[in-house]
């Protein structure tokens, strides 16, 4: 059955393995537990450069945005005043602007044939020959241009600043093209205000054009300002979404990125704020070696605990073998043979006693109930006795019984059960059999021996008592005997009082006889020997005697002076 397999499989397992398998358990517990919050940590980290990103590319897109729409609004009122000349005649009013936009360095008019026809300022230093610009040249061919940035370029005095310009084209009262009023932006404005926002290292700040081309990035260790990147893909998204956040590998730095892209309302510009896969997780790396750390002096220490109590737990299981291997030894070297049984499962050990005993292996008794075992006089008292055991948990009861061996033979065997069900150790009924076989031999031969002792002192007294009776009855034959033969010799012959002293005498002498055999069956009982004076006894015994002598025979007596004594029993004395 898969439970007994499950608990055979159980009881090979040692405390040791099983606490050296725990502590592995908790330590890959504690190793998965250190990944998972590792994991989580990088994802929460994630999560929240991505919010950080966003929202700072959403900032600076609108900052960037109030800005140009400020410039932008400049450039609409004055494409809605008129001509070329008459904008050109406004640069006092544009100039009062640009205290507003510190952005803009100045305002330039431009005519169709690309010459400056007015200026806010003599400050910013204005190359000649802008016919052949960009900015220009988009204005002069395209009629609904709209607003048109120029790509960034150096200029001023020295030729160092970086610029790029906001236009929009003039047209002539009929529609035909009469010039361009153009902004030139200050990228050192954008420059101060992101360098104020601390992106930490490997942070950036992008604002470029959608086609790529980097207006300003902050730093730019790379030099990319004025470089176009094109990112198709990115700018896709940004256009239709508006935002896009998410990794990418950056063509500036030529590697992975997590970027926050915003489009600036209304322009055709994009703010990008982003850092390296390595800035992002840099406080993620931090955090993650504490816990790799702390992971470690954990585990460690689970494991020095473990250890120790595995070192604990093998020395305990050294002296339980110890203690096993010699209660083993006991056993299996004992005279006497133990069996274990449960209700359930009938008999599941047996001792090498036991086969010593009777003859039966383990083999030929699993699963058997003990009782088959018993003589069939004896089996109904037993099954009552277990019965009444079985309610008393720890009850020790011994019983003699007959036992047949394996040769079909009886042994008498004392038999010692304990109730141990609900011992954990045990969980069995335990029944130590001693074979008392020679001792029930022994014991009917001694009441063999006891019952003939007791037969023989009972003879013994009998004849004791017919040995008295005998003495005693043959003193009193001796006088019948006597007188009966002086009788038969002094009646004449023929008469009838002869034939009837014969027949005295003869039945005289049968009793003479039986008297004989009676004292012939007492003569082996001793009796107990007295001093006799035989002087003082003489003269009572005479007169008996006399009746035996014939008529022709005489007595004399004659005693010494001194007293004359003897030992000898009674009886024997009477029958002197």
């Amino acid at each position: 059955m898969p439970t007994a397999a499950a608990r055979s499989t159980a009881s090979r397992i040692t405390l040791t393995r099983a606490l050296v398998a725990l502590g592995a358990v908790l330590v890959g517990i504690n190793v998965a537990s250190a990944i998972w919050d590792a994991r989580s940590d990088r994802d929460r980290t994630e999560l929240r450069a991505r919010r950080d990103l966003s929202n700072l590319s959403g900032l600076l897109s609108e900052q960037t945005a109030a800005a140009l729409e400020a410039v932008d609004l400049v450039l609409r009122d004055a494409v809605r005043d008129g001509t070329t000349a008459k904008v050109a005649a406004m640069a006092p009013r544009l100039r009062d602007e640009m205290i507003h936009i510190p952005q803009v360095a100045g305002f330039l008019v431009l005519d169709a044939d690309g010459r400056v026809v007015g200026r806010t300022n003599e400050t910013p230093a204005i190359d000649h020959g802008f016919a052949g610009r960009t900015f220009f040249t988009a204005h002069r061919e395209a009629r609904d241009a709209g607003l048109f940035f120029g790509e960034p370029y150096k200029g001023g005095g020295e030729g160092t600043k970086w610029r790029f310009v906001m236009s929009r084209r003039l047209n002539a009262p009929g529609g035909a093209f009469s010039g361009v009023i153009a902004a030139l932006m200050e990228i050192e404005n954008f420059d101060r205000l992101y360098r104020t926002i601390d992106v930490g290292e490997g942070g950036f700040i992008n604002l470029r054009a959608r086609d790529g081309t980097v207006i300003t990035r902050v730093p730019d260790p790379r030099e990319a300002r004025g470089r176009k990147f094109p990112n198709p893909d990115l700018s896709a998204v940004v256009e239709r979404e508006g935002r896009m956040i998410g990794w990418t590998t950056s063509p500036i730095l030529n590697e992975r990125v997590l970027l926050s892209a915003a489009t600036v309302r209304g322009f055709p510009l994009e703010v990008l704020a982003g850092a390296t896969e390595s800035a992002v997780f840099a406080p993620w790396r931090s955090e993650a070696w504490l816990i790799c750390l702390r992971t470690v002096l954990t585990s460690a220490a689970m494991l020095a605990l473990i250890a120790l109590a595995a070192w604990g737990l093998a020395r305990r299981e050294r002296a339980l073998q110890r203690k096993e291997k010699q209660f083993r030894a006991m056993i299996e070297h004992s005279s006497d043979g133990v069996i274990l049984t449960r209700p359930a499962t009938g008999i599941f050990y047996a001792s090498p006693g036991l086969e010593r005993m009777l003859g039966y292996t383990i083999e030929d008794l699993r699963e058997r109930e003990p009782y088959e075992l018993l003589h069939p006089d004896h089996v109904e008292a037993t099954r009552k006795r277990r019965s009444q055991m079985m309610h008393s948990p720890g009850k020790v009861a011994t019983v003699e019984t007959m036992v047949r061996h394996k040769d079909g033979s009886w042994r008498w065997i004392e038999n010692t059960v304990s109730n141990l069900l609900e011992e954990p150790s045990v969980r069995a009924l335990v029944m130590n059999f001693r074979d008392i076989t020679e001792r029930k031999l022994a014991d009917a031969e001694r009441s063999r021996l006891e019952q003939r002792l007791r037969q023989a002192q009972k003879m013994e007294a009998v004849g004791r008592l017919a040995g008295g009776i005998a003495h005693d009855f043959n003193n009193i034959l001796g006088g019948i005997l006597g007188y009966a033969e002086m009788l038969v010799e002094q009646t004449a012959a023929g008469s009838p009082f002869k034939r009837y002293a014969q027949n005295v005498l003869i039945a005289a002498n049968r009793a003479r006889g039986l008297v004989d055999q009676i004292l012939a069956y007492s003569r082996s009982q001793r009796g107990q020997r007295v001093a006799v004076d035989l002087g003082a006894s003489s003269p009572r015994r005479l007169s008996s005697c006399a009746a035996r002598l014939t008529p022709r025979s005489a007595s004399r007596r004659s005693c010494p002076p001194r007293r004359c004594r003897c030992s000898a029993t009674r009886r024997s004395c009477i029958r002197s």
